[in-house]
């Protein structure tokens, strides 16, 4: 390891218990850029039973998210049975 330091897994994603506040930033600080760059072309298209209170919560949550990243959110209502 001390040959090839870019081999060791620790020191690239290190989860010890003093770094994992660092690394868990960092994760989504990466995470956060890869739904930006999806966000400038793609939004979330979600269907849902418009009679049911859990679904039409969960609507309400992804719409959440998607505003929360600038993302187009196109909510489509469905009033079928079960």
């Amino acid at each position: 390891m001390l040959a090839h330091p870019e081999l060791d897994y620790n020191l690239q994603y290190s989860h010890y218990n003093g770094t994992v506040r660092n690394q868990q930033a960092a994760d989504q600080a990466q995470q956060g850029r890869a739904i930006a760059r999806l966000a400038e072309q793609y939004g979330i298209m979600v269907f849902y039973r418009g009679q049911d209170p859990i679904d039409g919560q969960r609507a309400q949550v992804i719409k959440g998210i998607a505003a929360s990243y600038g993302m187009g959110f196109i909510p489509g209502s469905w009033l079928g049975g079960s």
